[in-house]
């Protein structure tokens, strides 16, 4: 009779995605920017409530839009993969296919290559099954030449290194052709997903040979060799030619062209989305950078926005920037000006109370601003703080008698 392991007893007696759920309580999405809104959209009332972390409707969106399999047996082996953030949700109609393929196709394989925990990553998965199957299909005639009208626009050439700004799908299939970029993707592309939030780049590099043994020197195994990459600054996406991510910093020592594209710096910046990479090409100029993100009128975006937050929270001079722009400050913003007290002073009149209790946290000596304050919590608690800071004043007042007295 066979054995089952313990773990294989609960994997093969309890509902195989609730496993997964246990096994992952916390998923981090931080390079994800898209995996909200797509999580929503696919929220239905019962579901967990959709937060920073929470890995219910990741998994469960993993499992119904990538993993083709009845049982879902590949959704264990993908959330791994996304936890090591080898791909993001949008990326599902490029994965599903992988796995289809890997699924249809194992048989032809030998051995270990037969079973999928032997890939270390979606782009290994993707090269096995590439010689089974059919090449996609290439631009038709009228595609060329609408792509070659206005398709895409050279913005840069300097010792090789071009960069040309995508302005339609299909020149972004042109360009993107031998990627795994869901932009450049026949079927279901999001090209116009990413192209409403702001522009597409695709830079091509040449071979640089001093460079090319650094290994990993951009984040990935092409470090100087050369090659095709795809940048979106909005969703803070720099991808090689397998989807996998790039370390803007780093490749920008190895082709410091990069830093010359008008469009990419700071006097061309408007919004506090691009601040943090470019801050990755342009170091030199952190402080212009740092106040286009402090007046930004509406970052939503969660990157941008929590940036924001740590600069207000680091900067008096950049949380008193964003102090007038008060139409657009939300409550953990206000809370992290707060933390400086020449600001704090500015907003005793706040309309919420949890900023004003905040204040009267931080800062034990405004307290009394709040003594007779509308809300009973703010109201006790300014006046513990007063009567906290009164006796604190009374002892320092002592001491210096004390010690006047001794002179």
């Amino acid at each position: 009779m066979k054995i089952l392991s313990f773990r294989r007893f609960l994997i093969e007696n309890e509902d195989r995605l609730e496993f997964i759920k246990k096994a992952n309580p916390h998923i981090d999405r931080s390079h994800d920017p898209t995996s909200f809104h797509l999580l929503q959209q696919n929220w239905k009332p019962g579901d967990d409530k959709i937060s920073s972390t929470n890995s219910h409707g990741v998994v469960h969106f993993i499992a119904n839009h990538m993993d083709p399999s009845h049982n879902k047996k590949n959704t264990q082996w993908l959330v791994n993969k996304y936890k090591k953030k080898q791909f993001r949700l949008e990326d599902h109609p490029r994965i599903h296919s992988a796995i289809s393929g890997f699924e249809t196709h194992k048989h032809k394989f030998e051995g270990p290559y037969r079973d999928l925990n032997h890939y270390h990553h979606i782009s290994d998965v993707e090269d096995a099954i590439a010689p089974h199957i059919h090449a996609p299909p290439t631009m038709s005639h009228k595609q060329q030449k609408k792509m070659e009208k206005g398709g895409a626009d050279l913005i840069h050439s300097e010792n090789g290194v071009t960069v040309h700004r995508i302005n339609t799908k299909e020149a972004a299939c042109h360009y993107g052709a031998g990627t795994k970029w869901c932009t450049a993707a026949h079927h279901n592309n999001m090209f116009d997903d990413y192209h409403k939030e702001g522009p597409l780049y695709v830079v091509h590099t040449p071979a640089r040979h001093d460079h090319a043994h650094a290994q990993d020197r951009f984040g990935t195994s092409n470090s100087g060799k050369g090659g095709k990459y795809q940048f979106h600054f909005e969703s803070h996406q720099f991808m090689d030619e397998k989807d996998r991510e790039v370390n803007l910093h780093n490749m920008s020592k190895v082709y410091p062209e990069l830093k010359n594209v008008n469009e990419w710096k700071p006097a061309h910046i408007k919004h506090a989305r691009s601040i943090h990479d470019l801050h990755l090409l342009h170091p030199e100029h952190k402080e212009r950078l740092f106040d286009i993100m402090a007046t930004d009128e509406d970052p939503h975006e969660e990157h941008a926005y929590d940036k924001k937050i740590e600069l207000a929270e680091h900067s008096s001079k950049h949380a008193m920037m964003m102090l007038r722009h008060k139409e657009y400050l939300t409550t953990p913003l206000k809370h992290a000006m707060t933390t400086h007290y020449e600001v704090a002073k500015h907003m005793i009149h706040d309309e919420e109370p949890s900023v004003r209790s905040h204040i009267v946290s931080q800062h034990p000596s405004l307290a009394h601003h709040f003594l007779n304050d509308p809300d009973e919590h703010v109201k006790r608690r300014a006046n513990n703080s007063h009567k906290y800071h009164q006796g604190l004043q009374a002892i320092e007042d002592a001491k210096s008698l004390i010690n006047k007295g001794k002179k």
